[in-house]
């Protein structure tokens, strides 16, 4: 499913039509920034661990209600999952998921999430990786593939064209200016 916006025409279509579908959203979050570095790997490639105060873009639960609410979209198809991925994802109740969209910024959050919920992920499903020019969001990615599809081929790994989406991170000590960075976003379809 694609997310539409109140006024999409499709959404005021399905609507009229009764053909809606209520899908469950999950939003998984720490809502209390980007954890430290915990594994050796994250230790030795991910360089989140130096980022200081708003660079860790702490949001609370809160902001991101507001958010939802702000476009029509906060009701009971929402489920907030609180807390860092590596101790939450294997609770969620989820038990199909069509999307799994991960925009964590750091090597353990990355490959938390998609240890936690590829296997919920339904054939034909699709995992959306933000933040690609990031090396230990790489490299998470990377070792993930590596270990799931060991004894076969994984699906390709593409990127998101860049006139469909663009990354923006503050260039450190001036956070006014922005940089815009070419490949931020990867995919790929489940099989």
């Amino acid at each position: 499913g694609a997310r539409l916006s109140p006024l999409d025409p499709r959404r005021q279509a399905q609507a009229r039509h009764g053909r809606r579908r209520r899908r469950q959203l999950y939003l998984a979050d720490s809502f209390a920034g980007i954890p430290m570095p915990r594994t050796a790997r994250a230790k030795a490639i991910d360089t989140t661990a130096e980022w200081e105060g708003p660079y860790r873009y702490i949001v609370g639960l809160e902001a991101a209600k507001s958010t939802l609410r702000r476009y029509g979209m906060l009701d009971e198809r929402v489920t907030f999952v609180e807390g860092y991925f590596n101790e939450t994802l294997g609770d969620m109740p989820a038990e199909a998921l069509a999307l799994i969209h991960v925009d964590a910024d750091a090597y353990d959050s990355v490959h938390d999430a998609l240890v936690g919920a590829y296997d919920r992920l339904s054939p034909g499903g699709h995992v959306v990786i933000d933040d690609w020019h990031l090396p230990g969001v790489r490299a998470a990615v990377h070792d993930f593939r590596a270990a799931r599809y060991a004894t076969g081929a994984a699906p390709p790994l593409l990127p998101v064209p860049v006139d469909h989406v663009t990354s923006c991170a503050p260039q450190w000590g001036t956070p006014q200016a922005l940089t815009i960075h070419r490949l931020s976003v990867a995919w790929w379809t489940k099989g």
